[in-house]
């Protein structure tokens, strides 16, 4: 089994609540076992305390030159939670302290018998026609653009849906749904949450290791920089909610100077693309999925204000809003 797509090993004592897993975790003498390479925050990875071959990819969070500490870790922990009420396969992720510094901690998506591979290497693996790794350019010194204006050659989802073609999807999704039907749902979840920063280095295969197994779509991971996380109280508490959701693009796909798609509509056009089975799979978990009570819990976080808990919540449902009307407009 490449993941565990339940909670992951409780870290702490306490009550099980729908915030299991969102308490704070001093984790300032877990032991640093590497760095990961692929992140801009100095990921470091850490083996948890009496489980050392468990490990938790840490980040913290980042506080610009303005002093106003930003919200790289609640922003992973509600959209895990999201992740989950939609049933969409993540990392599982916590909140932490480092060294006096909040920050995020997620559980390693790695597991015997199979290797990750990011989806950049995997396109680039597959022949796929003009993909342009960028963050192998962009280590060169180039821009992360082509000739012609077109930006993210190659990172769209054709290629995507056809390189992915002999890959299963996560276990814990329905047995008829294909790797791209997963990823359709990954790109639901960005929508939901405003994740902008689904690149070829955030999405990733486990490729199997042992004869006879399956390689397998990994869960969705790295959703820190979502949910306007990076936005002072007086922004969120003036901006406008619905020019705010709209201007939410997926710029990290393949598109042109002049012309790039919302997350909204790169969701739609994904599901579109989807089986019959995967679409009807997310559109019954996007009807189904009740966030109602996502204010009320998020205002009980760390680093979490009143007007952050709105905002998050006004957004949270706008974009839901969004979505479905999509859908119900493209089902007539």
């Amino acid at each position: 089994m490449p993941y565990d797509s339940g909670d992951p090993p409780a870290v702490e004592s306490g009550q099980e609540s729908w915030l299991h897993g969102w308490n704070v975790i001093d984790v300032s003498d877990w032991e640093v076992i590497d760095r990961e390479p692929v992140g801009s925050s100095d990921p470091l990875w850490l083996a948890q305390p009496g489980s050392e071959s468990t490990l938790w990819l840490h980040k913290s969070t980042v506080i610009p030159t303005n002093g106003e500490e930003q919200g790289e870790d609640w922003a992973e922990a509600v959209s895990t939670r999201i992740a989950q009420l939609l049933g969409v396969p993540c990392a599982q992720a916590r909140l932490c302290r480092r060294k006096g510094r909040r920050g995020s901690i997620s559980l390693s998506l790695n597991a015997e018998g199979y290797s990750l591979v990011h989806g950049g290497d995997w396109l680039e693996a597959a022949g796929v026609p003009e993909f342009e790794n960028w963050q192998q350019r962009s280590s060169r010194g180039h821009q992360r653009r082509s000739s012609g204006g077109t930006i993210q050659r190659g990172h769209n989802l054709e290629n995507i849906r056809d390189a992915l073609a002999h890959v299963k999807a996560p276990l814990s999704l329905p047995d008829d749904l294909t790797a791209f039907d997963a990823f359709a749902g990954y790109l639901l979840l960005d929508a939901i949450i405003a994740n902008r920063d689904r690149h070829e280095f955030n999405w990733a295969v486990m490729q199997s290791l042992t004869d006879g197994q399956p390689d397998r779509l990994c869960p969705s991971f790295d959703h820190g920089t979502t949910l306007g996380h990076n936005l002072s109280d007086h922004k969120r508490r003036t901006c406008d909610r619905e020019a705010f959701s709209r201007r939410a693009t997926a710029h990290r796909f393949e598109h042109t100077r002049k012309k790039c798609l919302t997350l909204t509509e790169l969701s739609i056009q994904a599901l579109t693309m989807a089986s019959p089975s995967g679409r009807g799979f997310w559109t019954h978990q996007l009807a189904r999925s009740d966030l109602s009570r996502l204010e009320l819990q998020t205002l009980r976080l760390d680093g979490v204000s009143e007007v952050t808990a709105i905002f998050i919540d006004e957004l949270v449902t706008w974009n839901v809003r969004r979505l479905k009307d999509a859908i119900d407009c493209g089902q007539r």
